[in-house]
C-alpha cells in the first residue's frame, strides 16, 4: 500500500479524490462521495458540512469520507452517471447508491453510519452479521467436493433463470415484429377491419414484450445470492491453500 493510502486509514476529514486515486482506494472499505464542482454555490454551500462530516469519524474506521472535483475530473464523474452537483454516492467502489436527504451535518451524520457494503470472507468481522459468521464457518467447515456441488448447482439455477427470461424476450420481440409486418401490409390492401384488427394485435403484443423486458432486467440486475457469494470466496481460498500453503485455508 503506498503512503497515499496509508493515511487514508487513518483519515479524520473529508478527502479529495482525482480518478487514479479513487481506484487506488483499499478494498473493503465502505465509501460516501461527494461529487460536486466546486465553482457552483451549491457545492459551496455544502462543503463545511461535509468537512465537518469526515471530522466526525474516528481514525481507523472502515468509512471513507471524499469527494471529487467533478470540474477537473469530468470525465470521470459522468462515467459514474453524474449530472447534477452536488451529487452525493454511497457503497462499495461501485457507489451505485444516491443519497437523497438533507445536506446539512447533522443529517449527513446522522446517515453516515448506515452506509455500508456486503458481507465478504476477506472482511468478515468489519461487515458480516453474527447469522453470515455462522454461515462462513458451516461453509469453510464442509468438504471441498460438497462445497463445489452446492456452488454448481446454485449457478445452473441462476443460468436457467435467465435463460427463461431470454427466452421469453426473444419470442415477445418476434410476436411484435410479426404484427408489425401484418400491419403494414393491412394498411397497403386498404382493409380497415385488417388494419384496426392488426394495431390491436400489435399494441397487445408490445405490452407483453415490455412485460417480458421488465423480467428479464430484474434477473439480470438481481443481486447473485450472498450464500452462494460466500461459498465461491471460500472455494477460492481452498484453491489458493492448495496451491501456496494451508495459511490460507485459515485466512479471515
Amino acid at each position: 500500500m503506498n503512503l497515499y493510502l496509508l493515511g487514508l486509514v487513518g483519515i479524520s476529514s473529508a478527502i479529495v479524490l482525482d480518478e487514479d486515486a479513487f481506484y487506488d482506494l483499499p478494498p473493503g472499505f465502505a465509501v460516501f462521495i461527494n461529487f460536486c464542482k466546486p465553482s457552483l454555490k451549491a457545492c459551496k454551500d455544502l462543503a463545511p458540512a461535509w468537512q465537518e462530516l469526515g471530522s466526525h469519524f474516528p481514525e481507523g474506521g472502515k468509512l471513507i469520507i471524499a469527494e471529487v472535483d467533478c470540474e477537473d475530473n469530468n470525465y470521470f464523474c459522468e462515467d459514474y452517471g453524474v449530472t447534477t452537483f452536488p451529487s452525493l454516492k454511497y457503497g462499495d467502489d461501485l457507489i451505485e447508491n444516491e443519497y437523497n436527504g438533507a445536506l446539512d451535518a447533522e443529517s449527513l451524520k446522522k446517515f453516515a453510519p448506515d452506509v455500508e457494503i456486503r458481507c465478504s470472507v476477506e472482511f468478515q468481522h468489519w461487515w458480516c452479521s453474527d447469522e453470515e459468521l455462522e454461515l462462513i464457518q458451516s461453509y469453510r467447515a464442509m468438504a471441498p467436493f460438497e462445497l463445489i456441488e452446492v456452488i454448481t448447482e446454485m449457478n445452473d439455477a441462476i443460468e436457467k433463470e435467465y435463460d427463461i427470461v431470454a427466452a421469453l424476450t426473444e419470442e415477445a420481440d418476434s410476436r411484435v415484429k410479426g404484427f408489425q409486418q401484418t400491419l403494414e401490409e393491412a394498411i397497403v390492401e386498404g382493409d380497415e377491419d385488417k388494419i384496426q384488427s392488426a394495431r390491436a394485435d400489435l399494441s397487445e403484443a408490445q405490452r407483453k414484450a415490455s412485460e417480458a423486458d421488465e423480467k428479464y432486467d430484474l434477473v439480470i440486475m438481481k443481486d447473485q445470492p450472498l450464500t452462494l457469494t460466500l461459498m465461491e470466496e471460500i472455494a477460492d481460498e481452498i484453491d489458493l491453500a492448495e496451491e501456496f500453503g494451508e495459511e490460507y485455508a485459515d485466512k479471515e
